[in-house]
């Protein structure tokens, strides 16, 4: 199967997950729009995936500037979503505030995505999501219960929004530019902990998750579906 001519919307186009998915998108043949708050990265992602790729800016803490870029957009076949990283430290230590925005960052704005998305009657929804949601580990519990949050929300809109499909693809530790906005001690030691545990001994990549990204876009019978790309860790004790 391809993706040929259709239209794929990818928000956090610009780097990581995103940026691989839009590149694989295009490779199938899709028109790929990809979306990010920052003019001077869609700027560079553009320049870096070449082709038709389109940009857009759009904020997903904020609903008008959702719905403008839907509204710009038009109809399109597949929405991407993925989130912003979200609030990271141990529950006695992160401030509540963190925790809003956080909250704001990831749910409300995938709520805010399924909301003002204009996607065709035999199209798709793909959230993002992560391990951390069956796999939750101190200092990332918030990120685990935002993922869970969207889960549980993607599963439900796989029915709302029938035939639209609705899916959810949870990666493990992968290593994107998000992991840059953790201490290096934290980083380095997920990186080789995981790798050690892991039955693929390596942490994954962001394409491996946009090849998959596209599998579910290709795939008309997949809906209300979590599939987990975690090299193996959910098999784990």
């Amino acid at each position: 199967m391809s993706l040929d001519g259709q239209k794929v919307f990818v928000i956090g186009g610009s780097s990581g997950i995103g940026l691989e998915t839009a590149r694989l998108a295009q490779d199938a043949g899709a028109q790929v729009t990809i979306a990010s708050r920052s003019e001077e990265k869609l700027a560079a992602a553009q320049a870096e995936i070449g082709g038709q790729v389109a940009t857009t800016r759009i904020d997903v803490l904020d609903d008008d500037s959702v719905k403008a870029a839907f509204a710009a957009t038009g109809t399109v076949d597949h929405v991407v979503f993925t989130p912003p990283g979200g609030t990271v430290g141990k529950i006695r230590e992160i401030d509540t505030d963190a925790v809003l925005q956080g909250l704001d960052a990831k749910i409300v704005a995938a709520v805010r995505t399924a909301k003002y998305a204009d996607i065709s009657e035999r199209g798709s929804l793909t959230f993002i999501t992560g391990q951390f949601a069956r796999r939750p580990l101190p200092g990332m519990l918030m990120g685990a219960a935002v993922n869970a949050a969207i889960d549980v929300l993607g599963r439900g809109l796989a029915v709302e929004y029938a035939p639209i499909r609705v899916n959810m693809i949870s990666p493990g530790v992968i290593d994107t530019p998000l992991h840059a906005r953790l201490p290096d001690e934290m980083r380095e030691g997920m990186f080789k902990n995981a790798a050690s545990r892991l039955p693929v001994g390596r942490v994954g990549t962001p394409d491996e998750i946009g090849m998959m990204a596209v599998q579910v876009m290709e795939n008309g019978f997949l809906t209300g579906a979590i599939i987990e790309i975690d090299g193996g860790a959910n098999v784990l004790v």
